[in-house]
Parts: C-alpha cells; structure tokens; sequence
C-alpha cells in the first residue's frame, strides 16, 4: 500500500499564487485611484466656485485668408420675385390693412342694406308672377303691385286689391313695404295706356283733387306705404300738370311718412326727371324696349345701352 498523498488532496485557491507581488501590487493601486479621487473633489468643487471657461485657442494673426468667392447671384427676373423679408413684411401690412377696411366696409353696406330698395313689380294676371312673388318674397324689401287705375269720368281710383287679396295677404305676412302702381290705363275699355285719359284728369282741378285724396284713402284704408306713378302715352299738354301733380301729392303723402315713386322712360323728354327728383323717393328707369317690333332688329336691353341710360338719369337726378 502506498503511503504517498496524491497532489489532488491538496487544498489551494484559484487565484493563490506563492509570491505576494500581485497583492502588493492591487494594493497600491487602489490607494492610488483613492488618493487622485480624493485630490479631484477639491479641485472640481473649486473651480466651480471660481467658474473657470477654458479659453479656446486663437488663430495666428499670421494666418493666410483664402481667397473671396461670390455665391452664385439672383437674375433680374428672379430679383423681381424673390423681395426678402421686408417686403413681405410690407405686403402684410398692406394686407392687413386692406382686410380692415374691407371689414368696416362690409359692416357698413350690412348696416346700410336695410336702408336699400330692393323691389319688384307684381301683375296678378300672370301666373307666373304670383309663382315668383311667393319663391322670392324673402328677397324683396318691396313689392310694387298693378292694383291702382283711374277712372276718367270722376278722378277716383278703381281699385283691385280686393280682387288680389292673396298677393295682398302675403305681402303683409312678409311685412315688406307696398307700393301700388296707378296707371293711366284705359282698364274699362281698351286696357292699353290713354294719354287722353290722364289728360282729363291732371288738367281738371276737381277731378285730380278727387284722385289724390283717393290714393291717401286707400293707401290708409289698407295700410300701404306709398304709391309708384306709371303714366305712359302722355299728351304734351299733360307734362306739366303733371309735375304739378307729383307735387302736390308728395306735400300730402310724406308728412304721412309714405313714399312717392315714378316710373319713366329713357330719352324721353316727356318726363323733366330733374323737377320730378324735388318731390319723389325712387325714380324707376324702364330700361327697355331698345329695340321693338318696328324697329331694326336688335336686342330689347342690351347692358352697355342700360348702363348708358342709367348714368344719363343718375347724373340728371343728381342734387
């Protein structure tokens, strides 16, 4: 039997060595690390309280500049579209000061749209104008209606209201402003416009008495807010009594607060717009009938020819 031991019963450590230099060795390193650790906290916690910037270094004054390059420039054509910032600085500006004044101009065409007249005119023999008076009632402030006829005989008004009581009824439940249309239309006989008939009337003092008082009549009987003239055909023997006329109506309607309105005819020296323009509120222009069944063919309204007519009585209405 062996009596040797085996080098496997030998109790060791990974890591023992038989020198002590490796221990020596870890030893002092550590002490190192701490001690230079120990030194840093003073020295950060000084130079944070100093508040020490490291300077960067400067280039030498001896420096050779490289040579000066020119950026590729702008064309004239892109000059003009490219301004910069202050000229957009600019075009703001001026865009926000037109957007003020485009505010206070709407706010004062609102205001004042109560104030315009937006009318249309009402026959009650056409069907298709009652289809329209009731789609476009909302749009109107006004509605002139064919209801007011002059009776020669006497002077008095041969009304149709009465007959047209549905328009009349919607009309009121709109509460738009009513003008009843008087015309010199010959309605028991012909039905065509009757300058003789008119003529009767404005040149015989009892009878054209007798037919204003009829209109206050019946404009109060019926709560309306004013009368429109349609006097067509006239002899000239009627032009001035009926100046006189629209005079002397107007001095009895607008202490009532009512309104006086004409309808006239472009180029036609029957109607002196001018005087008629002392008395009335609205000077209606029948700008129509350009062109009619005698003459040469042409359009009935053209827009250049309205446009013309309208700026010739604008400019003879004018006070």
């Amino acid at each position: 039997m062996n009596n040797f031991a085996s080098p496997m019963n030998k109790e060791r450590q990974v890591f023992q060595a038989s020198s002590p230099l490796r221990w020596k060795t870890f030893q002092w390193l550590s002490r190192l690390v701490i001690f230079f650790l120990a030194l840093l906290i003073p020295v950060v916690w000084i130079a944070w309280k100093i508040d020490i910037k490291p300077r960067l270094p400067l280039f030498s004054q001896a420096h050779k500049k490289s040579p000066e390059t020119n950026p590729p420039g702008l064309t004239k054509k892109e000059a003009a579209k490219y301004k910069g910032i202050a000229a957009f600085l600019r075009a703001k500006q001026h865009n926000d000061s037109v957007i003020v004044a485009e505010k206070k101009l709407a706010a004062l065409k609102k205001r004042a749209e109560t104030e315009k007249l937006r009318a249309g005119f009402y026959v009650d023999w056409d069907p298709q104008a009652w289809f329209s008076l009731q789609t476009h009632i909302n749009d109107l402030n006004t509605v002139i209606p064919e209801w007011f006829f002059i009776d020669s005989s006497t002077g008095k008004i041969i009304t149709q209201i009465n007959a047209d009581t549905a328009s009349y009824n919607l009309m009121k439940r709109h509460n738009v402003k009513i003008l009843p249309i008087l015309e010199n239309t010959d309605a028991t006989h012909s039905g065509n416009f009757s300058g003789e008939l008119l003529d009767k009337v404005l040149r015989n003092q009892e009878k054209k008495e007798q037919l204003i008082n009829d209109i206050v009549k019946y404009l109060q009987q019926y709560k309306l807010q004013g009368i429109n003239l349609d006097f067509e055909e006239l002899k000239e023997s009627s032009i001035e009594p009926m100046n006189v006329f629209v005079k002397e109506l107007s001095e009895r309607l607008h202490p009532l607060g009512m309104l006086v309105t004409q309808d006239v005819m472009p180029n036609d020296e029957d109607f002196n717009v001018k005087e008629l323009a002392k008395y009335e509120d609205y000077i209606f222009l029948m700008a129509y009938d350009q062109h009619w069944d005698e003459s040469v063919p042409g359009p009935v309204s053209d827009q250049n020819w309205i446009e013309k007519e309208t700026d010739e009585i604008a400019k003879n209405t004018a006070v």
